[in-house]
């Protein structure tokens, strides 16, 4: 939960699937469309 309390939080795909406990597939497809909506910045 901390990668939404602090949007200065850098996260590595890794961590957030063991903390939303889904895979990394799940993250990275999420991931894809929250930066496509401008509601993640992607470094």
């Amino acid at each position: 939960m901390r990668f939404f309390l602090n949007p200065q939080t850098r996260s590595y795909l890794r961590e957030l699937a063991k903390e939303f406990d889904v895979s990394t597939n799940a993250v990275r497809e999420e991931l894809n469309q929250l930066t496509q909506t401008h509601l993640l910045k992607s470094e």
